[in-house]
């Protein structure tokens, strides 16, 4: 099973949609098949490991913007 940090959104009863980063999890197949409940906190054990992480970040927002309720109904 393959991941990779995705841009997320999600909808609100208000009708307000929001974005954030969520580790999103793919199938045999590469299709997204599950994500994190809750957006990534960005915390390392090294400034090194911490560089890696953003830069990964950032390479997400590069990617489509994945829609929390319709790519991952069963969440």
């Amino acid at each position: 099973m393959t991941w990779n940090h995705r841009v997320i959104s999600r909808k609100y009863e208000t009708g307000e949609t929001y974005y954030a980063i969520h580790e999103v999890y793919y199938d045999e197949s590469g299709k997204p098949s599950s994500v994190t409940a809750l957006p990534v906190a960005i915390f390392e054990d090294s400034i090194d490991d911490l560089s890696w992480t953003i830069d990964r970040i950032r390479e997400c927002l590069s990617k489509p913007v994945l829609d929390y309720d319709e790519d991952f109904p069963d969440v």
